[in-house]
């Protein structure tokens, strides 16, 4: 993002801000303190080899004169563009980000947020919780209701049991061939068998 796009200059020659809202002015802020950080230490180690070169060195002296000019006049811009945000936050009453006046606002908000989700908790009572969308009620799980065969159902299902108990008695490997088994003489699924054989069902 360029921040440069939304400042401007009236015909005062001052700078201007215009954010596009507080939180993006915010972003731009903590952007331009970033910047400033930035510069401020190329500044210094630029200084700090132009100190230590020798004089005899003309070119690497040249080299960082040219650097700290094009740091330095970008630091002006910099914090040029920095204090119109400042002003726009002063003229808008509002703190600067992470300080402390802002610091006390996020606390205060929070406050303000906790004690208004208490009160809605304790106007919604029980049965129902409170979330981010509409409060939904605590829905109970559904009895199952209990299946009543007919006589002819039940005898049919006590003779597959006996007859997997037959085909299985010697060997418990044949568990899924006398399955398949049944399953074709009684034309059902291998599901609907193994069911009946292992859920007990009447």
């Amino acid at each position: 993002m360029k921040i440069e796009r939304y400042f401007t200059e009236n015909g005062e020659g001052t700078i201007e801000f215009t954010p596009i809202a507080v939180d993006h002015a915010r972003l731009i802020y903590r952007q331009l303190i970033e910047r400033l950080s930035y510069l401020r230490k190329k500044i210094d180690a630029e200084q700090n080899l132009l100190d230590i070169t020798p004089k005899e060195n003309d070119d690497l002296k040249k080299d960082c004169l040219e650097k700290l000019f094009m740091f330095k006049t970008g630091l002006g811009d910099i914090e040029n563009q920095f204090q119109s945000v400042k002003r726009w936050f002063d003229k808008n009453k509002l703190p600067y980000p992470e300080s402390p006046e802002d610091q006390l606002k996020k606390d205060e908000q929070r406050i303000i947020l906790e004690e208004w989700i208490s009160r809605r908790r304790k106007k919604v009572g029980d049965g129902k919780i409170l979330g981010k969308q509409k409060s939904k009620e605590i829905k109970k799980p559904k009895k199952k209701k209990t299946v009543k065969h007919s006589q002819r159902i039940i005898d049919r299902n006590r003779e597959i049991r006996s007859r997997y108990h037959k085909l299985t008695e010697t060997d418990h490997l044949k568990s899924k061939y006398a399955i398949s088994k049944i399953a074709e003489e009684h034309r059902l699924s291998f599901d609907r068998i193994r069911d009946i054989i292992y859920k007990g069902n009447e």
